[in-house]
């Protein structure tokens, strides 16, 4: 049995829908079924009428949710007084951040956190956003730090976890300075669309703007996992790519790309992420110095 399937249960329950139970879990709609069909048969009964809808908990699932909440809370409760002292006796501080951000702002708000904190030690990841919420939720992770945007919906346990904005950032359309692509584009001369491969947030983002915005006329030229890669494409002329300000001003300073307009702009925030479980002075410390960060 994994610790995770009761977290899914609880979710499942609070919520009578698989879909919004998976979204709140950060699991696809499939793998989340997988995983509370695996819970009925580590438990041996079922625990959900599937014949009604939205679902509903049998009696036998009613009565094993009282001790999966309160397996659960003795667990995050136990954990968190465990690292607690581990955090207090080592100084360490985990973080997980999205790989663009990590090469955007991370640098200037840890900068920000030593002048106004002091020293503390880091164990920092960097992946996906869906990474970062992953290693949040499951306690690996004591901060996430990932950009912020109505498109992104991020639903998380308000009696787990809290946030807060540390910067505003805006996606900005560039191309290389020889280059003689413009926006928008015409029907029989669409621009070449460097993106953002679907895994990465960015690219949701991306793809709702120019869904709503039909008057841009596009083609994909190159699709990349990586924001770094894709501005390389956009250095070398090959077509225009939305990408963070943070990560391209040092080239439209240096002439190596320029922006488009600020009509194709898209606003952003980064935001800071916190497990509530977990508390100490550093912490603390580091969570109020945030919130008087310009970044």
């Amino acid at each position: 049995m994994q610790l995770k399937w009761l977290e899914d249960f609880v979710a499942l329950s609070e919520t009578r829908n698989f879909t919004r139970a998976a979204e709140l879990r950060h699991v696809t709609h499939p793998a989340f079924g997988r995983r509370i069909r695996s819970l009925e048969q580590w438990v041996g009964v079922p625990l959900l009428d599937r014949t009604r809808f939205p679902a509903i908990l049998t009696r036998e699932g009613e009565a094993f949710l009282e001790s999966a909440r309160a397996t659960l809370a003795a667990l995050h409760s136990g954990r968190a007084a465990a690292i607690s002292a581990v955090r207090g006796a080592h100084n360490l501080v985990r973080i997980a951040t999205g790989s663009t951000v990590a090469h955007t702002h991370f640098p200037r708000w840890l900068s920000h956190l030593h002048q106004r904190v002091g020293d503390f030690q880091t164990a920092i990841s960097t992946g996906s956003v869906q990474d970062a919420f992953e290693r949040l939720t499951e306690g690996h992770a004591d901060f996430a730090l990932t950009y912020g945007h109505p498109q992104l919906a991020v639903e998380l346990d308000v009696k787990r976890f809290a946030s807060q904005d540390i910067a505003r950032e805006r996606m900005v359309a560039v191309v290389a300075c020889d280059a003689q692509f413009l926006l928008p584009g015409t029907a029989k001369k669409p621009i070449p669309l460097l993106r953002l491969a679907p895994t990465l947030a960015m690219a949701h983002i991306i793809d709702a703007r120019l869904r709503s915005t039909p008057r841009i006329y596009f083609r994909t030229a190159h699709t990349a996992d990586s924001a770094l890669m894709v501005q390389n494409f956009a250095r070398a002329g090959l077509g225009v790519a939305w990408l963070p300000e943070g990560l391209v001003q040092d080239d439209i300073l240096a002439r190596r790309l320029r922006a488009l307009g600020t009509q194709y702009d898209l606003p952003l925030v980064v935001r800071l992420y916190r497990a509530l479980g977990v508390h100490t002075p550093l912490l603390e410390k580091i969570w109020r110095a945030s919130q008087s960060a310009d970044l």
